[in-house]
């Protein structure tokens, strides 16, 4: 149709423009496309959540009251075992800045 030709002469006209870019155009291209694509994926996810939200149940059940206190547990029990790690984690990083300092007194 004449609405399709009238198309592919603007874009082969486009295509021909940014031949003549410099690298940077195009890398600027390369970016404004990925921006627009993750716009798109940004707005769908809001969309998708928007849904979830709206199907949701409005009133939770004993059951998933009680499934969400043993998650909530679980979730405190598994920070304090992180905390615990970092804090392991720090010690052997004191102790190996420790042993680096004593390896360049000794050079």
């Amino acid at each position: 149709s004449r609405l399709e030709s009238h198309s592919q002469r603007l874009s082969a006209a486009l295509d021909a423009a940014k031949q003549g870019w410099p690298p940077a155009m195009h890398h600027f291209e390369g970016l404004s496309a990925r921006i627009r694509e993750l716009e798109h994926s940004a707005h769908r996810r809001e969309l998708e959540i928007a849904r979830l939200l709206s199907v949701r149940p409005r009133h939770t059940s004993d059951a998933s009251d009680e499934r969400i206190q043993a998650l909530t547990a679980e979730i405190e029990q598994l920070r304090g075992t992180v905390c615990s790690k970092d804090r392991e984690i720090q010690v052997f990083r004191d102790e190996l800045d420790r042993l680096l300092e004593g390896i360049r007194i000794l050079k």
